[in-house]
């Protein structure tokens, strides 16, 4: 797997989480310690392409998809059937 955010403020910073499915649109809250892989051909053609691993203040997370960097560091996993998670990177 390769890594894809490299630079460690990445890592240690938070992230404002929304989920969108389809019209429906959730904050999901605050989350850190924020990696994402670049996924093996053997996984990607079954479940996406990427791999983003956070934690959400209680739990370790991992989610599976394909992921779009946006401008500041901010990005987006798309999972599929109208499902996406936003990471906004929060503002110092």
């Amino acid at each position: 797997m390769q890594f894809l955010l490299a630079n460690t403020l990445n890592y240690l910073s938070y992230y404002h989480l929304t989920l969108f499915l389809g019209d429906f649109k959730r904050y999901m809250g605050r989350v850190n310690h924020l990696q994402v892989f670049e996924l093996s051909r053997e996984i990607n053609h079954k479940c996406g392409s990427h791999s983003i691993r956070f934690y959400d203040g209680m739990n370790h997370r991992e989610l599976l998809g394909t992921v779009r960097l946006d401008d500041d560091d901010d990005l987006t996993l798309d999972m599929g059937q109208g499902k996406s998670y936003r990471f906004k990177k929060q503002e110092c």
